[in-house]
């Protein structure tokens, strides 16, 4: 009985005691939060890119996003954009101010554009003429002195080369190693044409 009437005591005590503390569970910084965001929306726009899901491309570009982000390459969307030879793409982005001059430690979006399809075959006149036209350089050069027409040379592309001379680019221009684009030709017959344009400027 004593035993009883002990424990109906002790038992409204048992509320009072301290409870254990919870474990603590980081939290996120807002940063954090928003970088992470702002890295899964970009990866979405490039999913956009690549299978042309234009209304998606343009739903991203409404959200008013960082354009000159870079990947963990160093590059922009222009300049994927670019490799991609997406021209409804890369003019969205002009337009919506994307910096056409972003220069990695190895290229520019037009290195990359001149350089044509990844599967091969000529670049897109209309990625040319946009960039260019929205002050990029033509002649821009890498760290080792490269520049789009070097590249165009190199895939033997001869429609690329003449656009971009048509653009304006200089076919005198030599790399670090002293080369100009005909050195650089692919073809005896590019390379022939771009020393022909040489004494001609």
């Amino acid at each position: 009985m004593a035993r009883l009437l002990l424990l109906a005591f002790l038992a409204p005590l048992a509320f009072l005691a301290p409870k254990p503390p919870r474990p603590l569970t980081p939290r996120r910084s807002a940063a954090a939060a928003s970088a992470e965001a702002a890295a899964g929306a970009w990866a979405g726009a490039r999913e956009a890119l690549l299978y042309e899901d234009w209304p998606g491309f343009r739903a991203w570009l409404s959200t008013k996003p960082d354009l000159e982000a870079e990947d963990e390459r160093g590059w922009t969307m222009l300049m994927q954009a670019a490799e991609w030879q997406k021209a409804e793409a890369v003019q969205l982005l002009l337009e919506a101010r994307a910096f056409p001059g972003a220069l990695d430690a190895e290229m520019s979006a037009l290195h990359l554009a001149a350089r044509g399809p990844i599967g091969g075959g000529e670049a897109e006149p209309r990625i040319l003429e946009l960039l260019v036209h929205h002050k990029a350089h033509v002649d821009a050069q890498d760290a080792t002195g490269t520049t789009p027409l070097m590249l165009a040379a190199a895939s033997g592309h001869m429609s690329t080369a003449r656009c971009l001379v048509r653009l304006g680019a200089d076919v005198t221009l030599k790399d670090g190693d002293g080369l100009a684009a005909a050195n650089w030709s692919a073809t005896e017959h590019l390379a022939q044409w771009l020393t022909e344009s040489s004494t001609r400027t």
